[in-house]
């Protein structure tokens, strides 16, 4: 029986060369329920890569994926903490202002209308700001 793995790489290798190119990589990984930014494939491409010749074959890719796959989960505590230190009022609640500072600053940045849209996202009463525990929960569901 096939696994998803093996359908994706299948799927990916067009040209049934047996491996993956860069341009492929992120696409797979997507499509494996994965997010990376483009930096992050790039990264990843790196660092699976081992005869460094810009591509994957099957071993490459599948160890790659399970060694990403297996990063440690961010808990709600963790998340709610996180938050907290950019509740500079202390309210329980973050706003526009705040919530840029957390995500426009913070590893692979967002952008103003990425934070603006997650905001509208959260912000049921449309206050303009919206609750640590509610955002931390929101985030982890998607």
């Amino acid at each position: 029986m096939e696994s998803e793995i093996d359908r994706v790489f299948k799927y990916f290798d067009k040209d049934s060369s047996g491996f993956i190119d860069l341009s492929e990589l992120g696409n797979a990984l997507r499509c494996l329920g994965l997010t990376p930014s483009n930096a992050q494939v790039e990264e990843l491409m790196k660092k699976a890569d081992a005869n460094s010749d810009r591509k994957l074959g099957k071993c490459e890719f599948t160890y790659m994926y399970n060694e990403i796959n297996v990063a440690p989960k961010v808990t709600l505590n963790d998340l709610i903490n996180e938050f907290k230190v950019f509740d500079k009022d202390n309210s329980g609640y973050i706003n526009a202002k705040e919530l840029d500072e957390a995500l426009c600053s913070q590893g692979e940045p967002m952008s103003k209308d990425e934070v603006r849209e997650l905001l509208n996202d959260f912000d049921k009463d449309k206050n303009g700001r919206v609750s640590i525990v509610e955002l931390a929960t929101g985030l982890l569901s998607r």
